[in-house]
């Protein structure tokens, strides 16, 4: 009996170690019109929750389109992992389209002010991956029209800075004021 109750716990923590939650995401930003709220670490996926809140359309390339979103390893750009699935996308907390599927794309012109949210599902890293760049088109990485976050620091479950929920709202509420201030701080560098 006590060795069934070690093998139980023992597979318990094993299956929490596997699914966690980095609110705290750490990364070089690319564009100020964006985030990434959180990562999420499953058994099977490595999910980014994206949100955009701009002054532009938003373009959801389908699964094999060549500016589709990849993960690219900093340390070999040759292992890069494509995204699998773009789920719940949502604006203003109203979901649009549950998931891209076959879609080729999907084109949300959003107006200004617009809170753009969506899941980024990618397979699961694996654990000798330390850093990524989050891309929106492997052959566009020096595109400013396009998301990218790079140098996404991959975390573990045991990592201390992982944060909270509140971390992550923290996070959202920072963006939001951010775009809020970014049409006053570009006029103040005009008149410079």
């Amino acid at each position: 009996m006590p060795r069934i109750l070690i093998t139980f716990f023992l597979s318990i923590q094993l299956c929490m170690a596997q699914n966690y939650t980095d609110y705290k995401p750490q990364y070089t930003e690319w564009v100020v019109y964006y985030i990434v709220d959180k990562i999420e670490y499953t058994s099977t996926n490595t999910i980014f929750y994206f949100r955009y809140i701009g002054p532009s359309e938003m373009n959801f390339l389908g699964l094999k389109h060549e500016y589709r979103w990849c993960l690219e390893n900093v340390e070999n750009p040759e292992e890069t992992f494509y995204v699998t699935d773009i789920r719940n996308i949502s604006v203003n907390g109203l979901l649009k389209l549950q998931n891209i599927g076959k879609k080729h794309d999907f084109l949300y012109q959003p107006k200004k002010g617009d809170d753009v949210t969506c899941e980024v599902h990618f397979p699961r890293l694996p654990k000798h991956i330390r850093k990524v760049h989050f891309l929106e088109g492997k052959t566009a990485k020096n595109a400013k029209g396009h998301f990218h976050a790079l140098d996404v620091e991959l975390k573990t479950f045991d990592d201390s800075d992982l944060g909270t929920e509140y971390d992550a709202i923290e996070r959202v509420i920072l963006l939001r004021n951010r775009i809020l201030d970014f049409p006053k701080i570009q006029e103040c560098k005009a008149r410079m």
